[in-house]
């Protein structure tokens, strides 16, 4: 009786680990055919329909609570590196007004009354220090067109490229892009990795056709959702002719000088949506095609020749304490709020660096390998802040109505921010 006891619990044993190992070896076929999603990857039997029509959900969430009106602190910088020295630094913090958030149909940038406007309290400005050691070089003299290696430097467009906003691409995507319910059908998508009902990523590919006709945009990103809600998008190498190129027709991609990544992330508040900060990532690269007479470039040159040595551009937007507005408040700052390039570049009225810019400098985590680099050429930071600062005045010394409108916005700026986030 014991043997076969003993018998029994060993045929069961040897039973419970034979369906076990079928278990785990049917699920691993399921996992692989896509029946069933892995832990932390996506299901594979999502179709292109039901992506579309998730993507068109979130664009919708998006439109109907994106902040209509809304103030904000806006801190931006800009830094220069070529190889692994630092060449110039620009930072500016003050106040970020966006006003009739809308996306209804726009030609370009120059036509849209929702860009935004940023008013800047105080700055920091240094002079570009030449990778080579040639000690510094002119801020307004080093991106005047110029010709390299035979190669026209973009002159076809340069004049029609003042400064352009940081935010601008931000408004391509908004417009044109995906975020747009009316231009969720141009794109083609992907999931590229978790599940729609809790995070995700999808992919989006313009769809052959539609540029520059549609779409102002061209190329591929992909879109981060969590809860049905979008909380940012990435642009790669995306052609954007809502903000550059805009009297460009032909639907051919045009050959790029750069490799650059866009990213977005929003934050929501109270239900409400607000930008929170954006990054922008430009290579600057030679073609190896010198034959054409118009290469894409994702920003201004920051350099005459950004490509011998290559030059790196990283741009930062972060925006914080957004508040919305009602009627009677948007009335009363949106007068004060009216879109200009120069804006985002400079202050007249404190060329000194003040304890918050200065506080702000030092949060950038490169900033003491920034400092260094750029006080090689012998100037101090703040000595290059002041020259900057003179080169401007000197410039526009001729027009001294537009210096002194500056001059007085920037005080108008300063009681402003202190009004509201003091």
């Amino acid at each position: 009786m014991m043997k076969t006891r003993k018998l029994l619990r060993s045929t069961d044993s040897s039973y419970s680990v034979m369906v076990k190992k079928c278990y785990v070896v049917g699920l691993m076929i399921a996992i692989y055919a896509g029946i069933i999603p892995a832990r932390g990857q996506s299901s594979r039997n999502i179709s292109t329909a039901q992506l579309e029509k998730i993507v068109f959900d979130v664009a919708k969430s998006f439109s109907s609570k994106y902040c209509k009106d809304f103030i904000s602190i806006a801190e931006y910088e800009n830094i220069v590196k070529s190889k692994e020295r630092y060449c110039q630094l620009f930072f500016s913090y003050g106040v970020f007004g966006s006003f009739d958030f809308s996306q209804d149909k726009i030609d370009n940038l120059y036509n849209d009354p929702n860009i935004g406007s940023f008013r800047v309290v105080g700055s920091f400005n240094s002079m570009f220090f030449s990778s080579e050691e040639k000690g510094y070089e002119s801020q307004l003299r080093k991106t005047s067109p110029t010709l390299i290696e035979g190669m026209p430097l973009f002159s076809e467009t340069y004049s029609q490229y003042p400064i352009i906003p940081p935010v601008a691409r931000t408004r391509a995507v908004e417009v044109y892009g995906p975020l747009n319910p009316r231009k969720v059908k141009l794109y083609t998508y992907s999931l590229l990795k978790g599940e729609p009902s809790e995070e995700c990523e999808i992919s989006f590919t313009t769809k052959d056709g539609c540029f520059p006709g549609e779409t102002r945009l061209w190329g591929k990103g992909v879109l981060f959702i969590k809860a049905g809600i979008i909380v940012g998008f990435r642009l790669d190498n995306v052609e954007d002719r809502f903000s550059h190129f805009i009297n460009k027709r032909d639907s051919s991609p045009t050959t790029s000088v750069n490799d650059y990544s866009y990213e977005v992330r929003y934050t929501v508040e109270d239900g409400v949506i607000f930008p929170d900060h954006l990054i922008q990532k430009v290579q600057w690269m030679k073609p190896k095609d010198l034959s054409k007479s118009v290469y894409y470039f994702a920003e201004k040159n920051p350099c005459a020749d950004p490509f011998n040595p290559s030059i790196t551009v990283t741009t930062k937007v972060s925006f914080s304490k957004p508040i919305a507005l009602d009627k009677t408040q948007k009335n009363r700052y949106s007068g004060f709020f009216r879109p200009t390039g120069a804006s985002w570049r400079i202050t007249l009225a404190k060329p000194v660096i003040d304890a918050t810019v200065l506080a702000s400098l030092k949060s950038i985590p490169s900033w003491f390998a920034i400092k260094s680099d750029l006080e090689k050429g012998g100037l101090s930071v703040e000595e290059q802040n002041k020259r900057q600062t003179d080169l401007y005045l000197l410039e526009y010394q001729k027009e001294q109505r537009y210096i002194d409108n500056i001059i007085k916005k920037d005080a108008e700026t300063k009681r402003l921010f202190e009004e509201l986030f003091k």
